[in-house]
């Protein structure tokens, strides 16, 4: 042998770890914001179509109670002297749709003001679900009262009406609630609330 040519020698072991405990992996990004953020995104926009429409319709209103027929065109005027809030709920429904999908973009992209504006979103969606759902069972009740004195109508108890109106205010306030209630919780968890706050 040479002095230029050295023998082929294995590399030496790699050195076994000096402090006690597992071996540490690198931890993969948890996937629950992209998930509440999709489902926020799109959720938002829904909400936002809706507070669109709602915001419009009651301007056609007196035209579709000219077109209706007699028996229903008197519920139909019932809800005319609530159209002024039906407007004003509506465009409170877009303002809270349109925070919902910045909120739901935040989460995707993992902006730490992204749960604040969730937190905030809550609140004011439950408030707001609130005092619309209210709203919702009047019109609903002034509806069934103009509708009592048509014929077709009579054989219904009035009963029957109260109680699916009062079925009608329990789903829209389960349905309006859910996810505020669930990111309330959700983000004040301390697990949680330590991940948000490593993002940017």
């Amino acid at each position: 042998m040479t002095q230029d040519q050295t023998p082929n020698v294995p590399p030496p072991p790699a050195a076994p770890p000096t402090q006690p405990g597992m071996i540490g992996l690198p931890q993969r990004p948890s996937a629950w914001p992209k998930v509440i953020g999709i489902i926020a995104i799109i959720l938002g926009a829904l909400g936002a179509l809706g507070g669109v429409w709602g915001a419009i319709t009651p301007l056609f209103a007196d035209a579709l109670v000219s077109m209706a027929p007699a028996g229903q065109a008197t519920g139909m005027e019932a809800m005319q002297q609530y159209k002024v809030w039906t407007v004003v709920s509506s465009l409170l429904m877009l303002g809270v749709a349109v925070l919902l999908l910045v909120a739901g973009t935040g989460l995707v992209r993992r902006r730490g003001w992204a749960p604040k504006i969730s937190v905030l979103w809550s609140i004011v969606k439950i408030v707001l679900v609130a005092v619309n759902s209210i709203f919702s069972y009047k019109i609903a009740q002034a509806q069934f009262a103009a509708l009592a004195d048509d014929p077709g109508m009579a054989q219904v108890p009035s009963s029957f009406l109260s109680a699916f109106s009062a079925a009608g205010l329990g789903v829209g306030l389960c349905w309006g609630w859910a996810l505020p209630i669930f990111m309330l919780i959700w983000f004040t968890r301390g697990k949680i609330r330590a991940e948000v706050a490593e993002w940017a």
